[in-house]
């Protein structure tokens, strides 16, 4: 929700809530798109939303603050779940931050410091698997593909809109290189992993 909980005067808020609250699935998530507070402005619309507003009204309704970021021009994102939440709890706030386009922290290639120790990496002609946890698009993923093609490189990432961007650009081209869905700090221990 963006425009609709800043068009409302605070005293509609706990209503809002209780409409999204009965439209959501049990699994379902709530994602508020904010702009910065601006102190001072009582009037509206568009209404100042608090922090602690919008946490006392979803919390009535059983819901609670999943994960949240501030984004471009101070974008405050938010998603809120029904109680605990088997998804990994920054899952959906990466998902969120993917899917409002690219991110600031995407630099569109591979990261400089990386292709800037090339020459201290194993030989190009090593085998065995690497891995790059948090890879987001992939761009880090792809060149260690083409740097080391005996080798076979999976990126773990969370955010299926920024794996979708890495196969999109990368993946018919680079073949050993290859992004799984998968969560680092629940990845199942593996062996023979040359290099992360």
């Amino acid at each position: 929700d963006h425009n609709s909980l800043q068009s409302q005067a605070p005293a509609m808020r706990p209503l809002w809530a209780a409409r999204v609250s009965a439209a959501l699935t049990p699994t379902g998530a709530v994602v508020t798109v904010l702009p910065p507070p601006r102190p001072g402005q009582r009037d509206g619309p568009p209404f100042n939303v608090a922090d602690e507003e919008l946490t006392a009204a979803l919390g009535t309704e059983g819901l609670v603050l999943a994960s949240s970021a501030m984004v471009l021009e101070g974008m405050r994102v938010a998603v809120w779940r029904r109680g605990p939440t088997h998804v990994p709890r920054s899952a959906a706030m990466w998902e969120v931050l993917w899917m409002l386009g690219k991110p600031r922290w995407d630099l569109g290639e591979a990261t400089a410091a990386l292709v800037g120790v090339s020459d201290q990496l194993p030989s190009a002609e090593t085998t065995g698997l690497a891995l790059v946890p948090g890879c987001g698009a992939g761009h880090d993923v792809a060149w260690l593909g083409q740097r080391f093609p005996r080798m076979t490189v999976l990126g773990l990432e969370i955010s299926e809109t920024a794996i979708a961007e890495f196969n999109r650009r990368y993946a018919p081209a680079v073949a050993n290189a290859h992004v799984d869905l998968v969560d680092f700090f629940t990845l199942a221990p593996r062996d023979g992993v040359t290099l992360i």
